[in-house]
């Protein structure tokens, strides 16, 4: 059997080094995957498998805000899989039924000071989303730091360990034995409450088109089949946008948010990471800007499903937007109405799903780029206040039939708050709480953001979305492509 040379912290050994307790061959000691995995005499936490069968997981970055005057601390929901054949990650209803097959993952993070440090996951099945658990319950390979680490809040004992910016992390699949069967790898982007976000889409906004960008990233791996200078626009625009920005104490980060499944967040990053377009200097190439990929937590037919069957992508890209990056923000803020209304510098789709997301997620629709297939870029800036009127009096008339149509109590769920409550928790719940600036023709200008009182979390509320035919109305100013100069000023001046 061929082992990978995995260095065992605890023991100075190499994998595959003989140590003076185990004189047998492998191949006698170790019948399969789960006993392999226990029986090394290390640290529990660095039983590593060789390479060749570790598990590969997949997870999508993760998002941590700080309030820098406060410290208080807020995060997305950590999205991680693991492909076991017993005990999958998350688990599965037979897997949590049976305490034989219990598996764990934890949360890897490095320190100078206190080494590696490492957090348990709890996973909610209701929500089917992970957290960090609270209490905290970690462990560091630095015990003598472990109960002053452990005396505090988990959200914030990890933003004390991170740098702001990007933090490469590992997620670790254990079994019962304490063996590590798999390892993810992501990063964690740790942002101040004063920064602001250009939310960009990959397939079709980067790419030139989704099903051909879809292939490079998964098969060919060449990633050339791009829109022309998208990386020196992206790149150029981060660096203007934040020295604007520096004059408020704030920086521009950059969002990828993908309906891409969980399953391929490796290559996606792989491709976001690799993309390289050439400059005028022919020693240097133009890269994309660094930000956290955030994508559908679920699997590849539920997104074709979306894409295709009930064309629901807006739904679960403008609840992603809310609930991973907005909700944190004003979680944090001590004033989060003036947050949610300054959070975006701009979005970036090619679809009209794109565009109705984004305003959802509470973008003015003067800050919502669409590029077509031939690269051509437009606002929806365009002064359309009649469509706006008509659109808002449209708006007021659905509303109403709602409100009819929830007088009912449901059987079995009590009060109406109690249903308002159960009701909170699914994505299509949506607040029409908007109103009309007549001059910009926006939806989103003075009341965009709302709080659902029924979250203990005040959690912001998605906007009533228009009409796709309605939002063509509001194209407006029209730019040849990412080369085009004009852009950034334009995207520099909203």
């Amino acid at each position: 059997m061929a082992t990978a040379q995995v260095m065992l912290p605890s023991t100075g050994l190499l994998q595959g080094e003989a140590a003076p307790q185990h004189q047998h061959q492998e191949e006698d000691l170790f019948d399969g995957l789960d006993s392999y995995a226990a029986c090394f005499c290390c640290n529990p936490f660095e039983n590593l498998l060789p390479e060749s069968i570790t598990l590969k997981g997949q997870a999508f970055d993760a998002i941590l805000v700080r309030n820098a005057v406060t410290g208080q601390v807020a995060s997305s929901a950590f999205f991680l899989h693991f492909e076991h054949p017993t005990t999958p990650y998350p688990p599965t209803a037979t897997a949590v039924s049976n305490p034989n097959a219990a598996c764990e993952a934890l949360l890897e993070v490095e320190d100078e000071k206190l080494g590696k440090v490492y957090f348990t996951i709890q996973y909610d099945p209701i929500t089917k989303k992970s957290q960090l658990q609270q209490p905290p319950h970690c462990q560091c390979m630095n015990q003598q730091q472990h109960d002053e680490t452990c005396s505090t809040d988990s959200l914030e004992l990890l933003s004390n360990l991170l740098q702001p910016g990007k933090n490469p992390v590992r997620y670790l699949f254990r079994n019962k034995q304490k063996g590590v069967l798999g390892v993810a790898n992501a990063s964690i982007y740790l942002w101040s409450d004063s920064d602001r976000l250009v939310v960009c889409d990959v397939d079709g906004t980067i790419t030139k088109s989704n099903v051909k960008g879809l292939l490079d990233t998964l098969v060919t791996e060449k990633y050339s089949y791009c829109h022309d200078r998208v990386c020196r626009f992206l790149s150029n625009l981060k660096e203007r946008a934040s020295i604007k920005a520096a004059a408020d104490g704030a920086q521009v980060n950059f969002l990828y948010l993908s309906s891409r499944p969980l399953m391929i967040a490796n290559s996606t990053r792989k491709f976001l990471s690799n993309v390289r377009q050439p400059t005028d200097c022919a020693s240097s190439e133009y890269k994309l800007p660094e930000g956290p990929l955030i994508g559908f937590g679920g699997r590849l037919s539920e997104v074709m499903k979306m894409e295709l069957v009930t064309h629901s992508v807006h739904l679960f890209k403008a609840s992603t937007l809310i609930d991973q990056v907005v909700a944190p923000f004003c979680k944090v803020s001590e004033n989060p109405q003036a947050k949610h209304q300054s959070l975006f510098v701009a979005g970036f789709g090619n679809t009209f799903m794109d565009v109705q997301a984004y305003h959802m997620a509470g973008l003015e629709l003067s800050k919502i780029y669409l590029i077509d297939k031939k690269s051509r870029i437009s606002c929806l800036d365009a002064d359309t206040s009649i469509v706006a009127e008509q659109e808002i009096a449209l708006l007021k008339a659905k509303s109403k039939k709602r409100s009819r149509r929830i007088s009912w109590r449901p059987k079995g769920l009590g009060s109406l708050s109690s249903f308002s409550n159960h009701s909170s928790n699914h994505i299509t719940t949506i607040h029409s709480r908007t109103s009309v600036d007549p001059s910009s023709g926006d939806l989103s200008s003075s009341s965009s953001f709302a709080f659902d009182e029924s979250s203990p979390e005040n959690r912001p509320s998605l906007k009533e979305p228009m009409s796709r035919k309605t939002y063509k109305k509001f194209l407006g100013t029209s730019f040849m492509g990412y080369h085009d100069d004009d852009l950034h000023l334009h995207v520099l001046s909203q």
